[in-house]
Protein backbone atom coordinates (compact mmCIF):
# COMPACT_ATOMS: atom_id res chain seq x y z
CA UNK A 1 0.00 0.00 0.00
CA UNK A 2 2.54 2.60 1.10
CA UNK A 3 5.36 0.84 -0.74
CA UNK A 4 5.89 0.90 -4.49
CA UNK A 5 5.38 -2.35 -6.38
CA UNK A 6 9.07 -2.59 -7.33
CA UNK A 7 10.06 -2.55 -3.66
CA UNK A 8 7.46 -5.18 -2.85
CA UNK A 9 8.93 -7.44 -5.53
CA UNK A 10 12.43 -6.88 -4.15
CA UNK A 11 11.26 -7.62 -0.61
CA UNK A 12 9.57 -10.86 -1.73
CA UNK A 13 12.77 -12.00 -3.44
CA UNK A 14 14.87 -11.30 -0.35
CA UNK A 15 12.39 -12.95 2.01
CA UNK A 16 11.98 -16.03 -0.19
CA UNK A 17 15.75 -16.50 -0.31
CA UNK A 18 15.89 -16.70 3.48
CA UNK A 19 12.48 -17.98 4.57
CA UNK A 20 11.32 -21.00 2.59
CA UNK A 21 7.77 -22.19 3.18
CA UNK A 22 6.93 -19.20 5.36
CA UNK A 23 3.42 -17.84 5.54
CA UNK A 24 2.63 -14.13 5.44
CA UNK A 25 -0.62 -12.35 6.15
CA UNK A 26 -1.02 -8.71 5.14
CA UNK A 27 -3.56 -6.15 3.98
CA UNK A 28 -4.10 -4.85 0.47
CA UNK A 29 -6.22 -2.08 -0.97
CA UNK A 30 -7.77 -1.80 -4.44
CA UNK A 31 -5.89 0.22 -7.07
CA UNK A 32 -8.68 2.80 -7.20
CA UNK A 33 -8.06 3.54 -3.51
CA UNK A 34 -4.31 3.68 -4.03
CA UNK A 35 -4.83 6.30 -6.73
CA UNK A 36 -7.11 8.38 -4.49
CA UNK A 37 -5.20 8.64 -1.21
CA UNK A 38 -6.40 12.21 -0.78
CA UNK A 39 -9.95 10.90 -0.32
CA UNK A 40 -9.04 8.55 2.55
CA UNK A 41 -10.34 10.22 5.69
CA UNK A 42 -7.44 9.52 8.04
CA UNK A 43 -4.54 9.05 5.64
CA UNK A 44 -4.98 12.47 4.03
CA UNK A 45 -4.25 14.05 7.43
CA UNK A 46 -0.79 12.44 7.52
CA UNK A 47 0.31 13.38 3.98
CA UNK A 48 1.04 9.68 3.38
CA UNK A 49 0.52 8.30 -0.11
CA UNK A 50 -0.71 4.88 -1.16
CA UNK A 51 1.60 3.72 -3.95
CA UNK A 52 0.24 0.29 -4.85
CA UNK A 53 -3.04 -1.56 -4.91
CA UNK A 54 -4.33 -4.98 -5.84
CA UNK A 55 -7.76 -5.62 -7.34
CA UNK A 56 -7.70 -9.41 -7.67
CA UNK A 57 -6.15 -11.08 -4.61
CA UNK A 58 -4.73 -14.07 -6.50
CA UNK A 59 -2.83 -11.66 -8.78
CA UNK A 60 -0.32 -11.35 -5.94
CA UNK A 61 1.34 -14.42 -7.50
CA UNK A 62 2.27 -12.31 -10.54
CA UNK A 63 4.77 -10.39 -8.42
CA UNK A 64 7.08 -13.38 -7.99
CA UNK A 65 7.34 -17.05 -8.85
CA UNK A 66 8.04 -17.59 -5.13
CA UNK A 67 4.53 -16.58 -4.05
CA UNK A 68 1.70 -19.05 -3.59
CA UNK A 69 -1.68 -17.50 -2.92
CA UNK A 70 -3.48 -19.32 -0.10
CA UNK A 71 -6.58 -17.25 0.63
CA UNK A 72 -8.04 -13.78 0.94
CA UNK A 73 -10.48 -12.29 3.38
CA UNK A 74 -12.50 -9.32 2.18
CA UNK A 75 -13.27 -6.79 4.90
CA UNK A 76 -16.85 -6.35 3.73
CA UNK A 77 -17.58 -10.03 4.32
CA UNK A 78 -17.15 -9.58 8.07
CA UNK A 79 -19.05 -7.55 10.66
CA UNK A 80 -21.73 -6.77 8.10
CA UNK A 81 -23.82 -4.86 10.63
CA UNK A 82 -21.06 -2.22 10.77
CA UNK A 83 -21.19 -1.50 7.05
CA UNK A 84 -24.71 -0.07 7.02
CA UNK A 85 -25.98 1.00 3.61
CA UNK A 86 -22.58 0.37 1.98
CA UNK A 87 -22.92 -3.23 3.13
CA UNK A 88 -25.96 -3.55 0.90
CA UNK A 89 -24.36 -1.70 -2.01
CA UNK A 90 -21.19 -3.80 -1.81
CA UNK A 91 -22.75 -6.34 -4.15
CA UNK A 92 -22.79 -3.82 -7.01
CA UNK A 93 -19.65 -4.25 -9.15
CA UNK A 94 -18.58 -0.60 -9.12
CA UNK A 95 -18.98 -0.36 -5.33
CA UNK A 96 -17.22 -3.69 -4.75
CA UNK A 97 -14.29 -2.39 -6.81
CA UNK A 98 -13.96 0.64 -4.53
CA UNK A 99 -14.24 -1.20 -1.19
CA UNK A 100 -12.27 -4.29 -2.20
CA UNK A 101 -9.99 -4.22 0.85
CA UNK A 102 -8.50 -7.64 1.57
CA UNK A 103 -6.27 -9.47 3.99
CA UNK A 104 -4.14 -11.91 2.02
CA UNK A 105 -2.54 -15.14 3.15
CA UNK A 106 0.42 -16.23 1.03
CA UNK A 107 3.22 -18.75 1.29
CA UNK A 108 6.75 -18.24 -0.01
CA UNK A 109 8.35 -21.20 -1.78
Amino acid sequence: MYIEESYIKELIEKLSANFINCHFIFDTIPTISAKNTKLHETVKETNAVFRWGLDIPSDIEKLSSHIRFINSYNYSDYFKNRWGFIGILRHLPFVKKIINFNTLHIRLV
